[in-house]
């Protein structure tokens, strides 16, 4: 256990795979784009160059509003990469109970707790919706104001919002 990989990785398995998912497609999305960043950026040097020749004055006048612009926007995505840190470990959550009420199927009816799973599986959608939205909890946990009656495999009901499509059917029994 001594290996570089031997360790486990830390956070639940529902993050591990909400990171794995997500991670490998941001990361090849941004290497492809390299080659083009370079590009534009030697034309860019390029085109200030010629028009610092030009006219000093018309370039520093056009072209310090977009610095202060790059500026603000590099700020800004400080703020987005924490945003998407807390709508990954709440993406995460989901799948992750996704994952233990699969492992636990049997032992969820026996204790006759599908409403309960049901009602925590909500809670971690509309934190997962909440943290992706930015909405408030209010607005989140609401949204029509109206409750629809779901009747779970052994027969229970739990309170959950309508939706506008049609309702999926129950799962099956185990």
């Amino acid at each position: 256990l001594d290996a570089p990989g031997a360790r486990s990785i830390a956070g639940s398995s529902g993050e591990a795979i909400s990171r794995f998912r997500e991670d490998v497609e941001y990361i090849a999305n941004n290497l492809a784009n390299y080659p083009f960043l370079l590009g534009y950026a030697i034309f860019a040097v390029i085109a200030v160059a010629i028009m610092l020749e030009i006219n000093t004055r018309i370039t520093l006048t056009v072209y310090l509003p977009l610095l202060v612009v790059v500026i603000l926007g590099n700020l800004a995505m400080r703020k987005i990469q924490k945003y998407r840190e807390a709508s990954r470990k709440a993406a995460g959550a989901v799948t992750d109970f996704i994952g233990e009420v699969f492992g636990a199927a049997q032992a969820i009816k026996v204790a006759n707790a599908e409403t309960r799973v049901v009602r925590r599986f909500e809670q971690l959608n509309d934190t997962r919706r909440r943290t992706a939205d930015g909405t408030s909890a209010s607005a989140a946990g609401s949204r029509s104001g109206r409750r629809a009656e779901w009747s779970g495999p052994s027969g229970s009901a739990a309170a959950r919002p309508t939706r506008t499509s049609p309702a999926p059917s129950p799962p099956p029994p185990c």
